[in-house]
This record gives C-alpha cells, sequence and structure tokens, in this order.
C-alpha cells in the first residue's frame, strides 16, 4: 500500500481502529478463556472486520485479577498494514514493552513510552470490567 492510500484509508477509519483508543461500549465480540498457562484468565474484544479493519485486543490476568500483559493490534489493508502494541505488567515488567509497525515486509519496532504501558492497562482493565459486567 503507498503512503498516500495509507492516508486515505486513515482518514475513514473508525476512532476505535487505532491502537490504544478508547473502546466503544458494548460493540465487537468480548470472549474470556483460561489462559494458556492456566493460571489465570485471558479476555479477548475483537473490533471489525477484515474489509474495514480489524483491532484485536488481549488481556491476560492472573488468579487475583491482576493484569499480567496486554496486547493492542490493529490490522488494516487486508492485513498488510499492522500496528500492536504489547507490554508485561507487573513490578519487574516496569519498561517491558514493545510497540511495532509492520507495512509489507517492512518492521519499525520501538520500546513503549510508559503512557503508552499505561494506555495499555487501562484498555486491561476496561475489558476487564466489560466481562464483569456481563457485556460482551
Amino acid at each position: 500500500m503507498s503512503t498516500e492510500s495509507a492516508v486515505r484509508q486513515a482518514a475513514w477509519r473508525p476512532g476505535w481502529l487505532a491502537v490504544f483508543s478508547p473502546v466503544p461500549a458494548e460493540v465487537g465480540e468480548c470472549t474470556q478463556s483460561e489462559s494458556k498457562d492456566s493460571n489465570g484468565t485471558q479476555i479477548r474484544l475483537v473490533l471489525g472486520d477484515r474489509e474495514t479493519g480489524r483491532r484485536v485486543i488481549t488481556a491476560t490476568y492472573d488468579r487475583s485479577g491482576r493484569t499480567v500483559s496486554v496486547t493492542d493490534l490493529v490490522l488494516l489493508n487486508g492485513g498488510d498494514l499492522q500496528e500492536c502494541a504489547r507490554a508485561s505488567m507487573g513490578a519487574e515488567a516496569r519498561g517491558n514493552g514493545t510497540m511495532w509497525r509492520t507495512q509489507g515486509s517492512h518492521h519499525s519496532p520501538r520500546t513503549l513510552h510508559e503512557s503508552e504501558r499505561m494506555a495499555l492497562l487501562t484498555l486491561a482493565q476496561v475489558l476487564h470490567r466489560r466481562v464483569a459486567g456481563g457485556a460482551g
């Protein structure tokens, strides 16, 4: 995708179809399952579709409900353009997180800023409340 077409696509996409952006209430498919290591739960919210763009937010929580990790992934142009942020949470994980943008075969990774880690934590809290409230 050319830079011009990427800008054109970004101009029409909904506000929630961007990494770190707030998620709309009661929109999308929200599921909860046991985490892969069976030491907690995982909540996943899927918004959008392959045609208009897809956003997948996945948060993992330990058995006490504390956030362990969060991933916010946005796929555009059939997945050719991807933006993703991922961070591990907790005191021992401070400063641990990566933001990357992939367009075709070009990858641009960088370390997350603390404000971005906090934005991911906020998304995890929103997902947790959403499941606790029964919306999904």
